[in-house]
């Protein structure tokens, strides 16, 4: 009761895509830890839009949106991941960020820093 609803809806999603998720063939990749960030993040928005103290549908939206802000990984993963696995071994390095990394793997635009 506590939690709704909809908030459980989304936590079955997620683990449903988590747990079928094979990362064998991106071996850098670690399922835990995404899933571990993503309820962090749904956590802490959670948390910032209880104290601009909008409604509990709100708030169960926002915990949604944190929890599968990151899927994108998920589907990048599945459909690439020998790339993957190199944007991670970039990260890694040190030498790109991973938001630098996929971009740049994946040719895909982004914003524009203002610096």
């Amino acid at each position: 009761m506590f939690l709704g609803v909809d908030t459980v809806k989304t936590l079955a999603l997620l683990v449903s895509a988590f747990s079928s998720f094979n990362t064998s063939k991106c071996p850098r990749f670690s399922i835990g830890k995404l899933q571990r960030h993503s309820t962090q993040v749904a956590a802490i928005a959670r948390e910032i839009a209880k104290s601009q103290s909008l409604s509990k549908p709100a708030l169960d939206d926002i915990f949604a949106a944190g929890l599968l802000h990151d899927v994108g990984q998920l589907v990048l993963i599945a459909h690439h991941p020998e790339q993957y696995d190199r944007v991670l071994r970039r990260v890694a390095a040190g030498d790109k960020t991973v938001i630098e990394a996929e971009r740049e793997t994946f040719g895909a635009p982004g914003c524009r820093s203002s610096r």
